[in-house]
């Protein structure tokens, strides 16, 4: 059976520009002949392959910056807790993860505020196992309070997963989401004016125009699980703190039109070491020691 990209986009039930861009990604490197048909049974080999992603997860961080890239992430305070006060949780559910209970990661009732970064509307749940009072979450969606739903959340899954056969196979979201794996298509986006943390691995994951630091040696290897920090040409991070990425960076790739400064301690303070320009640096010395970065003062 042959199936056209608009009725892939129905199975799957995908939802928001940023989802279809992905599938059409995946449509198009399939559909060899150029006919805008895909053999679907084909298409679906793909999802059986074993997943990678990460399972939920608390992490400590303030402002948007913290949440990271395909991921849904709830705060524990208000405003993303910038609030200045000792409430600084994240709960971090990874695109396409699902999460039944959220005392499990010790996150119940907490959630006062939201960041979805990934390409799938999302439903909150004042119950455990999606049950209960919902709250949704639009694609691209910030908001720094959640109102009457303030420390009510229990439980949330992306859409479709409600729809796994009871035969136990795959449901059509998890399907799309190994889908994205087997072609690896973690392709990194432009670098914008914004500090951001995202996955990757290879130096292909350094957008242009950005200093990109990775948490393991030799540039993540072919983990494309583990963290970067993404620090567009221009702009500095005085404190890694607030993207999560505190004593992490491991190596550096400088796609920057100018030469790049690490410092050991926030605010562009202590000792430091520069990154020249198109430089890939393994930190050796400087391993795990990084808090803050910006451009060399009057540099080139």
């Amino acid at each position: 059976m042959f199936s056209t990209f608009d009725e892939l986009v129905a199975f799957f039930g995908v939802q928001g520009n940023c989802g279809k861009k992905f599938l059409r990604s995946a449509f198009d490197r399939v559909d060899s002949n150029g006919d805008g048909r895909v053999d679907f049974s084909e298409f679906l080999k793909m999802s059986m392959s074993n997943s990678t992603r990460r399972l939920p997860y608390v992490k400590i961080g303030q402002g948007v910056d913290a949440a990271p890239s395909n991921s849904l992430c709830l705060y524990e305070d208000t405003d993303y807790n910038t609030r200045g006060i000792d409430v600084n949780k994240i709960l971090v559910i990874p695109n396409g993860e699902r999460c039944d209970d959220f005392g499990v990661p010790g996150f119940s009732n907490l959630a006062s505020s939201v960041v979805n970064n990934t390409g799938m509307a999302q439903t909150l749940h004042a119950g455990t196992h999606q049950s209960g009072q919902g709250y949704a979450v639009q694609v691209g969606a910030r908001h720094p309070e959640l109102r009457d739903f303030n420390d009510k959340a229990e439980s949330i899954a992306p859409p479709a997963t409600a729809l796994a056969s009871k035969d136990g196979r795959l449901d059509n979201f998890e399907r799309l989401c190994r889908i994205f794996e087997s072609l690896e298509m973690a392709m990194p986006e432009p670098a914008s004016g914004e500090v951001r943390r995202g996955q990757g691995s290879g130096v292909t994951a350094a957008p242009e125009g950005a200093l990109t630091l990775y948490e393991d040696t030799d540039f993540n290897g072919r983990n494309s699980g583990k963290y970067i920090l993404i620090i567009p040409n221009g702009a500095s991070a005085d404190d890694f703190n607030y993207h999560g990425f505190a004593n992490l960076a491991s190596s550096a790739v400088n796609r920057t039109g100018s030469t790049q400064r690490l410092y050991n301690q926030p605010h562009l303070s202590g000792t430091y070491i520069d990154i020249a320009v198109g430089e890939l640096a393994r930190l050796q010395d400087f391993n795990d020691r990084a808090e803050s970065a910006a451009p060399v003062p009057g540099g080139c």
